[in-house]
């Protein structure tokens, strides 16, 4: 936590809305981006940062960005529900959580892809392929469906930011639809949980080097950076999708050079120990888990001789690059182009 305090003839980051930023609402925070990346740059040089929250002590409502090429930033006034109100928007900034409470606000911008995209709403009421369905006790009797189901479990409840009707949400009442409840509910907070081990996991703490034999690379070493609490956490280590037992829970290995040079994938993955994070998650299919909404593409890259270029999304044929990274559930992978090594 930082205080900012603007003095002189500075002018303050944030401000309400005058429509520069929305065109749907009057009364949420904006804010200067270009200042906002200066302070950010200046205090917090060398921290990842995840997400962004901004306290203040101007009236207006709460709103969590994604648009300003700064990581996920949140605003809110400091009132009586700061903690709750805080809760909620670090629900989406951080876990990727949408908006459970029915609205009247003028979204007809809003599209399918948008009311889909979050773990925890969708317009899917078919519960036997619905992205939390691993938490319902009972798809027989689902809360929310059957009467006699009762309301506290996950279910599928109509109704949520994106439509009273034909919109959906896991739990009857979370911090993502009433600031009174101060729980994220199972979906809520598996996801909380994702993203918190995809940020020890991901390729941003992780050390790659080639080792050398007679001036060849013979193998590669991979070292993971994040801490993590080993009581909660079990690592587990792929080669081409096959899991490698030997290796399991360690944070620094190293994989010898195949005996034919080709494209190899690596692959590590955290496996919860605590029941938070229950979804089956293969790191090899990109749907399997939320829809896709915790994979990211991968990307990769290719030496011109004097600088690396790229990064190239997702490409179909690998064979021109040198190697490339993606980001999984709970874990990431690394390609090797042994041929260009």
């Amino acid at each position: 936590v930082e205080p900012v305090t603007f003095v002189g003839t500075e002018t303050s980051l944030l401000d309400m809305n005058l429509g520069e930023c929305s065109d749907w609402s009057d009364d949420i925070f904006c804010w200067d981006e270009v200042k906002l990346k200066n302070i950010k740059d200046s205090l917090f040089s060398e921290v990842y940062i995840d997400s962004i929250a901004i306290f203040s002590t101007l009236d207006g409502r709460g709103v969590t960005s994604y648009d300003y090429g700064l990581p996920p930033t949140t605003a809110q006034r400091m009132d009586t529900y700061a903690y709750q109100t805080f809760m909620h928007e670090f629900g989406h900034s951080h876990a990727l959580l949408g908006d459970e409470y029915i609205s009247s606000d003028d979204r007809e911008d809003s599209t399918n892809y948008e009311a889909n995209y979050s773990a925890n709403n969708t317009t899917n009421s078919d519960v036997y392929s619905l992205k939390w369905n691993h938490w319902i006790e009972d798809l027989t009797s689902v809360p929310g469906l059957d009467p006699f189901a009762g309301l506290s479990s996950v279910g599928l409840f109509e109704g949520n930011y994106y439509g009273e009707t034909g919109n959906y949400r896991p739990k009857h009442n979370t911090v993502m639809n009433n600031k009174e409840n101060l729980r994220y509910g199972e979906v809520g907070s598996e996801s909380f949980a994702i993203v918190s081990t995809q940020n020890q996991f991901g390729p941003w703490l992780t050390d790659f080097e080639f080792l050398e034999e007679s001036e060849v690379r013979s193998s590669v070493k991979i070292s993971l950076l994040g801490k993590y609490d080993a009581s909660k956490l079990r690592i587990e280590w792929y080669k081409n999708s096959e899991k490698v037992d030997s290796l399991t829970d360690q944070k620094e290995v190293i994989f010898t050079r195949p005996t034919v040079d080709e494209i190899t994938r690596y692959t590590w993955k955290a496996v919860d120990l605590t029941g938070v994070i229950t979804v089956a998650e293969d790191p090899f299919d990109v749907n399997d888990s939320y829809e896709g909404l915790f994979d990211y593409r991968p990307r990769f890259y290719s030496w011109n001789g004097s600088s690396w270029e790229g990064p190239f999304y997702s490409p179909d044929d690998l064979t021109p690059y040198d190697y490339g990274v993606s980001i999984e559930v709970l874990g990431s992978s690394l390609f090797i182009n042994w041929s260009l090594w």
